[in-house]
This record gives structure tokens, C-alpha cells and sequence, in this order.
């Protein structure tokens, strides 16, 4: 099944920026523990929206 994630700036995936920043280090929610353990796949496209929707349409 292929997935597209998109993702924002959760403080669990900076700890050490929010440990430094805050002094207290946030848990990480189990979901993105777990999705941070799964095997990274990247697939490189040029900057440009219309690069992404040819991608898409071409993959998927």
C-alpha cells in the first residue's frame, strides 16, 4: 500500500532543541515512536508543484 505522509514540526521529532530551549524534554506520543522506528524511504522531486502532481500522477 503506498502513503504519502506529510508532516509538521511536532516537538517530539526536536528534542534536544526543546530540551535545550525549555529545559525539560518532551515524551514522544507512541504513534510518532513508532513511525520513527519504521524504515525511511525518500523519493527526490524537483522544487515545483507541478514536478510533485506529475510525480503523483505518474506513481499513483
Amino acid at each position: 500500500t503506498a502513503v504519502i505522509t506529510l508532516s509538521t514540526a511536532h516537538p517530539g521529532k526536536f528534542l534536544e532543541v526543546v530540551e535545550e530551549a525549555t529545559g525539560a524534554r518532551p515524551a514522544l506520543p507512541p504513534n510518532l515512536e513508532r513511525l520513527l522506528k519504521l524504515e525511511k524511504h525518500s523519493v527526490v522531486v524537483e522544487n515545483t508543484a507541478e514536478a510533485l502532481k506529475e510525480y503523483l500522477k505518474k506513481t499513483f
